[in-house]
């Protein structure tokens, strides 16, 4: 059994944690009308780790950059699905090309989603901080996209957890356990050593709580 080394690191993983919480909080709150004030909150929190992670995937640790693990070629793509498709484990010291693909559009359609729920208005009892700065029918059209983004969202979701469970029991690939510590087994020549200490809890709480804080004093008040 390879040896194992600590790849995701504790913001990376409180993040995925806290945001399939909020997430599936959103799905519960977002039809019913008393829990409008709620859904609308946790969209802004959702919102200001989106921009969390983008920053943090540009300046963060090397294991948890898009640099790392961003798919740049379609031939790649096409040998991590072949390698999906035929049971054959990628082993890569990040996410294999598909699962780097699939959190660049993750984040993409998240972002859109709190968004447009941002500059939405269903014109009776709510109306997002975005739509007082819009017309109309950017407010009407930003209410449709954010119906039909959550439809997508869900069903990459499904995808998500789909790919999860065959990597888990298909390629005998421990995700979900190494999301939970952060570990995985080393089988590349230049593994990933995520940092660990001081500084990267006050490094990531920091940024952390400018995201969240600016997202809601820009969009909340």
């Amino acid at each position: 059994m390879p040896e194992k080394q600590l790849v995701w690191d504790i913001w990376v993983r409180l993040g995925h944690w806290a945001l399939a919480i909020g997430v599936g909080l959103q799905f519960l709150t977002g039809g019913e009308l008393a829990w409008q004030a709620t859904h609308a909150s946790l969209g802004l929190l959702i919102l200001g780790w989106v921009l969390f992670r983008v920053l943090w995937g540009l300046f963060g640790p090397a294991s948890a950059r898009f640099a790392t693990f961003v798919p740049r070629t379609f031939a790649g793509l096409r040998l991590s699905l072949a390698a999906l498709a035929g049971g054959t484990p990628e082993r890569p010291a990040s996410h294999t090309q598909l699962g780097g693909l699939g959190v660049i559009i993750l984040l993409a359609i998240l972002g859109l989603v709190a968004l447009t729920g941002a500059a939405s208005s269903d014109d009776i009892f709510f109306e997002g901080p975005l739509a007082r700065y819009l017309s109309s029918d950017l407010v009407s059209l930003a209410t449709s996209a954010h119906h039909w983004l959550t439809t997508v969202l869900l069903v990459l979701i499904g995808l998500h957890l789909a790919a999860v469970a065959w990597h888990q029991w298909r390629l005998r690939e421990p995700l979900i356990q190494g999301m939970w510590h952060g570990r995985k087994p080393v089988y590349s020549a230049d593994p990933l050593a995520a940092p660990t200490g001081p500084r990267l809890w006050i490094r990531g709480f920091t940024l952390l709580l400018c995201c969240l804080l600016g997202t809601w004093l820009a969009l909340g008040a």
